[in-house]
């Protein structure tokens, strides 16, 4: 078994997911971060949501990593993920390399849009009518695979 590499952030709350991507990711972490958003998702019972992805800091996901994203999102659309926003430079070489790929496959499914920050992305998700953060994120709990310190 190989170790884990990509480390994740998340936050949720209402009908919003915020996902903090950092590093450089493979199958390992991939499927770890994706079991806790699968248990974010459980918990909006049926309702529609929307995920803002920062991914500014991330440095890479390896196909197997890139392939375990593809189905996962394939499942959530059919549990109504309705719209994703990214926070990056879609102009940089490690988003053209590594991600631009997974917002051609958000812009064919569901709603979908470049975001300036976090709380820009909020704002749009909760412009489009998915509720969540209204007191900010800085009031929720984050679930994350980084190390302390």
């Amino acid at each position: 078994m190989f170790d884990s590499h990509g480390f994740f952030t998340l936050y949720f709350d209402e009908a919003i997911i915020v996902f903090v991507a950092e590093g450089s990711w493979n199958e390992q972490a991939s499927n770890i971060c994706i079991i806790e958003i699968k248990k974010i998702i459980d918990g909006f019972d049926g309702k529609s949501f929307g995920i803002v992805v920062d991914s500014t800091n991330l440095e890479g996901v390896t196909p197997e990593g890139y392939n375990v994203w593809l189905k996962a999102i394939d499942e959530w659309n059919k549990r109504k993920h309705i719209a994703t926003t990214r926070v990056d430079d879609p102009e940089s070489t490690i988003y053209q390399a590594f991600l631009s790929g997974f917002d051609e496959f958000f812009n064919e499914t569901q709603q979908f849009r470049y975001s300036s920050s976090i709380e820009d992305g909020i704002s749009w998700l909760n412009s489009i009518g998915l509720e969540g953060f209204a007191e900010g994120i800085g009031s929720k709990t984050a679930i994350t695979n980084k190390p302390l310190g």
